[in-house]
């Protein structure tokens, strides 16, 4: 009977780091068929790498779908992969979905939820998110900016 050898810290640390390259140049592909007009070729290469978790490949599928860019457009599925991206900590994402919210794109119009992926943003140093949760404020109510900032400070990044 031959015995299973268990991998080595080094080895799946080697994995790993295949994986993560891969991951990469498949990401870095996509922008450059996006950046050409290549938009199919850019959702196939998107695609193996945001289903990894790659918030910039996740991001970049969104905007794929906002726009209907080699896809159908189909808000739904945009705010879905924003949101992925989002999760993580992602600035651009973030404001995304704080539009999405606030036009009511994908889903119902929601003031408090558009604030606080604004807020997360903002946070963070991106001017976007700033001017979008300042141009917000305005049209909420009080207990909705309360909402929003406290939605804000709960959040926590998924990784």
């Amino acid at each position: 009977m031959r015995k299973l050898q268990t991998p080595s810290v080094s080895g799946v640390c080697l994995l790993v780091s295949v994986l993560v390259a891969q991951t990469m140049a498949d990401t870095s592909k996509g922008i450059r068929a996006y950046q050409a007009g290549d938009y199919a070729t850019a959702l196939k290469e998107f695609m193996p790498s945001a289903a990894l978790g790659d918030k910039v490949a996740q991001f970049s599928v969104g905007v794929l779908y906002y726009y209907g860019r080699g896809v159908q457009q189909n808000h739904d599925e945009a705010r879905r992969w924003y949101r992925l991206a989002a999760d993580q900590g992602y600035g651009r994402a973030q404001v995304n979905l704080g539009m999405m919210w606030g036009r009511g794109e994908g889903g119902p119009r929601d003031y408090v939820e558009a604030f606080m992926w604004f807020s997360l943003a903002a946070a963070a140093g991106d001017e976007q998110g700033r001017q979008g949760r300042d141009a917000l404020a305005p049209r909420m109510t009080p207990a909705q900016l309360a909402e929003g900032r406290k939605r804000a400070l709960e959040w926590e990044p998924k990784e």
